[in-house]
């Protein structure tokens, strides 16, 4: 996605790191799939209502590391698929897990049941429609 230009020249810059930019929605699972990518880290420090990246990292057979707070923890604890971190260990919390991910002393129980984005998106609809 978007996200903070400084941040992300520094990121380009380190080995094994690929900034794609902005996606078309829907494209995510397939990039990652692409990529081969078997963790995402999903840095938001606000409390998502629901957090699309979760869906579409998991429907693309990949792990989640989130900060415990919201949606993105809401989810994680309901349908495995990942590991939170306390939002006080910041970075140094994400990266923790990132490096136990990497070498193989933890491993995520794949997250079962996962609406699509379109799936997701229809059943708010009909929360929206139940409540006028």
């Amino acid at each position: 996605g978007g996200g903070d230009a400084d941040l992300l020249r520094e990121l380009r810059g380190l080995p094994n790191v690929a900034v794609h930019g902005y996606y078309r929605g829907g494209e995510l699972p397939s990039l990652l799939r692409r990529y081969r990518v078997g963790l995402v880290v999903v840095p938001s420090i606000w409390p998502e209502a629901h957090c699309l990246v979760i869906s579409e990292a998991w429907l693309a057979g990949a792990a989640v590391v989130a900060f415990d707070l919201g949606a993105q923890a809401d989810r994680i604890r309901a349908h495995g698929g990942g590991w939170l971190v306390p939002l006080e260990s910041g970075v140094d919390g994400l990266s923790a897990i990132v490096e136990q991910w990497l070498a193989g002393s933890i491993a995520a129980t794949p997250a079962s049941d996962i609406a699509s984005p379109l799936d997701a998106a229809r059943a708010h609809l009909d929360l929206y429609r139940t409540l006028r």
